[in-house]
């Protein structure tokens, strides 16, 4: 059994065996099947990755020759920096896909098999995904 709780929040006695921490900034809703089982709140901590821009070269666009950028991303870090930590019970980090793949730790996930409206709106997954 367990629940999602926020960063730096103790879980409680009944749910030490898994520890999921929602540090997106969305609620995660989690189904089995097409039934709703788990939605957890918006994460108070949100990991994002750092990047450097570089500017590679200016398109020109249009009938008048407007410049329009196109640039090299190059992504440096994870912030706010998410330290591996020994706890007594199993702790993972629910983030982004990006984050997830930047960062290739088997403690961070990202919510896959994604549940959307018809308009393309995600409302849940029926997994989590990790890359290692």
């Amino acid at each position: 059994m367990f629940k999602i709780f926020n960063f730096g929040e103790e879980p409680k006695p009944k749910f030490k065996e898994v520890q999921l921490v929602n540090c997106t900034p969305h609620p995660i809703n989690m189904y089995v099947g097409e039934k709703l089982v788990l939605t957890g709140n918006t994460g108070k901590v949100v990991v994002r990755i750092e990047s450097e821009v570089k500017t590679v070269m200016d398109i020109p666009i249009g009938e008048t020759g407007e410049e329009f950028p196109l640039v090299e991303v190059v992504a440096q870090t994870i912030v706010p920096e998410m330290p591996v930590v020994e706890t007594p019970y199993k702790l993972i980090y629910v983030v982004s896909r990006i984050v997830a793949e930047f960062a290739r730790r088997e403690d961070f996930v990202y919510p896959d098999d994604l549940i959307k409206y018809e308009n393309g709106t995600v409302i849940g997954c029926r997994r989590f995904g990790m890359y290692k």
